[in-house]
């Protein structure tokens, strides 16, 4: 999986439902790797999840730095049994169990599409 940046320098950034939420973080991270935001046909990642899963392909087992959904909302990104995201706290690090109390359900996808 290829990253432009580390997730961990990104730790503690603020949250901007407008210019950084969960999709934003996801471009930072990835850079030219991944569809931008604006490519896609909705405002923000809260506004419809699924078409964001159709741009990727979704994998049975997490690999490092491979996209999670987590529930019907929310978008992250999987390392080391663990799930950075942004959210209203800002950018941080969770484990997949803290993670799973929170969203019923989690899935991962490879951001390459086959």
């Amino acid at each position: 999986m290829i990253i432009s940046i580390n997730p961990n320098e990104l730790i503690g950034m603020k949250y901007d439902k407008d210019n950084f939420h969960c999709y934003n973080f996801l471009e930072k991270v990835y850079g030219e790797n991944i569809p931008n935001l604006k490519d896609v046909a909705v405002n923000s990642a809260k506004d419809d999840i699924n078409q964001y899963k159709e741009l990727f392909s979704e994998i049975k087992y997490p690999t490092a730095y491979c996209v999670a959904v987590l529930g019907d909302k929310h978008i992250g990104i999987y390392k080391n049994s663990h799930i950075y995201h942004n959210d209203i706290d800002g950018v941080r690090c969770e484990n997949v169990r803290a993670m799973k109390l929170k969203y019923k359900d989690i899935k991962y996808y490879d951001i390459c599409k086959n």
